[in-house]
């Protein structure tokens, strides 16, 4: 598709309800192993436990409470480890404590008071669980209305809507 037919197609498939979007890739170490090594266009993590979040990602922060920068980092982590456990690339029975906590011990390297860091690892601790299920992957939503119906169609007849 060139350029033009780009600004002028009539469906767009999006996603909804992120507040932030990764300027730079960013590394970290983790304890969390997937099943096989993992490298989608946002994230990627191998086999010795090395997550990378790639340049363009985009998160919604801790929901529901304000996002201090002392924040920021770790939930861009933890969000990043929930969507790979939400598409079964990670054990989450296993790995979930593993994920909360690298938010707690981000929030406390830079610089989260340590009761509000402790709020927010127990917090995720009690309410988070369906955040990492499947079916809490955020939909593709289209626009305007009526697109997703024309873009299934073209799907199925080839055509990318």
């Amino acid at each position: 598709m060139d350029a033009e037919s780009a600004v002028t197609a009539p469906c767009i498939q999006y996603g909804d309800g992120y507040r932030f979007q990764l300027r730079r890739t960013i590394s970290i170490q983790t304890d969390v192993i997937p099943y096989a090594s993992v490298d989608l266009e946002y994230l990627s993590l191998s086999m010795t436990g090395k997550f990378t979040v790639k340049e363009g990602y985009a998160w919604d922060g801790a929901s529901k409470t304000l996002n201090p920068i002392s924040g920021i980092r770790g939930s861009l982590f933890h969000d990043g480890l929930y969507q790979l456990m939400r598409l079964d690339l990670v054990d989450r029975d296993q790995y979930r404590i593993v994920a909360d906590q690298l938010l707690h011990d981000c929030c406390m390297e830079d610089g989260m008071l340590p009761i509000r860091a402790d709020a927010w690892y127990e917090a995720v601790r009690v309410l988070a669980y369906n955040a990492s299920t499947p079916k809490q992957e955020p939909p593709i939503l289209f626009a305007p209305e009526g697109c997703d119906s024309a873009v299934s169609q073209n799907a199925l007849s080839g055509i990318v809507g």
